[in-house]
Parts: structure tokens; sequence; C-alpha cells
């Protein structure tokens, strides 16, 4: 794994949460889910107060996320999305990016799917 927050160019943007399992897209659209990964902190938001990380990422799919900061439970209405959110992140091992698309693959085999946020 390359450095602390090394991101590959083709990650290094804006992407919009579009598919996480038990919550339908216009749920994950309405609240804005999604993560920036343009920074070397980078962030999620999921309704909520938003979260810091980093991430380590390889070119050949590798990734992980780790050191989640600021989940709160000041949002009651929306604390189930960041917390899925998060909880699918800490357990990502892979992606995948087709066309505009990236592929979060975890190790209990769910996935997060991500649309550029400029292409949505």
């Amino acid at each position: 794994m390359k450095h602390e927050n090394e991101i590959p160019p083709n990650l290094r943007r804006d992407w919009k949460l579009v598919a996480l399992n038990g919550f339908d897209k216009d749920f994950l659209v309405k609240n804005n889910a999604g993560i920036s990964m343009q920074q070397s902190l980078c962030m999620l938001n999921a309704g909520c107060e938003p979260v810091s990380f980093k991430v380590k990422a390889e070119t050949s799919g590798d990734i992980r996320f780790w050191g989640f900061n600021g989940i709160t439970n000041v949002c009651p209405a929306n604390s189930g999305l960041q917390k899925a959110v998060v909880k699918g992140l800490k357990n990502t091992l892979s992606y995948q990016i087709d066309g505009h698309f990236l592929t979060l693959y975890t190790r209990s085999g769910e996935t997060l799917k991500l649309i550029a946020q400029d292409w949505d």
C-alpha cells in the first residue's frame, strides 16, 4: 500500500452514493450522501455532520478507509445512514471504477456504489 492518504488520480474526486443495502436511491440523493477524496483529509456526508477519514488506495484496486472522526448522533433521522456508510467504508477491501461509477466491495460481499459528482 502507498503512504497514508495517497490516492490514485482516478479516485481524487467527489463521489455521490447511489446504492447501499437498506437505503433507496432517493433517500441517498435527498441526504446528499457521498464522499470526497480530493484532499489529504477525506470527508463523508451522510445527512449529518461531516465525518473526516483517511484512505489508502492502490491502482491495483486495494483500498482501506480508517481514522473516522466526527461521528455524532445529533441527527437521529439520519444516524442510521451515517452508521451504515461508515461501517461499509471500514469494511471495504477493494474498489473498481467503471466509467463514472465507483464500486466499493466489503469483506462480507456487500457493495457501495457511487457516481462521480460531476456526472450525476
